[in-house]
């Protein structure tokens, strides 16, 4: 897919039990959001568009959870990293159903702050 060609390394894709499983992540320190923001990068936002109508054809519903950095600093103490990483998980539900499926395929779209990280560091 030469749409995410450039991105493709931050794409983990894994059959789980539950179905499959694809993280967009940050790898060798290429982030996918700017930092404090629920807004991805272009190229982020350009895989996702990408990755949509392939969800379009899978049966399976839905779940989206967005996560931010450990450590971030944030000005305003009523917005923190589960708003943030809340805002992210819809933001990128609202890219993935302006090019593929439709919000009744979405089951759950969920904030997990700076929880479970694919890499302990």
């Amino acid at each position: 897919m030469p749409d995410i060609t450039e991105i493709a390394d931050n794409l983990l894709v894994e059959e789980t039990p539950e179905g499959l499983n694809i993280q967009i992540v940050d790898q060798e320190g290429r982030p996918m959001f700017p930092e404090g923001s629920k807004f991805p990068f272009e190229l982020t936002r350009k895989a996702i568009a990408a990755i949509a109508p392939i969800l379009q054809q899978l049966p399976n519903q839905i779940t989206i959870s967005g996560h931010t950095a450990a450590g971030g600093v944030f000005s305003n103490p009523r917005y923190g990293p589960w708003d943030l990483s809340s805002d992210r998980a819809n933001v990128v539900r609202s890219i993935l159903s302006e090019f593929g499926p439709a919000d009744d395929r979405i089951e759950a779209v969920t904030g997990r702050s700076d929880l479970g990280p694919i890499l302990p560091q």
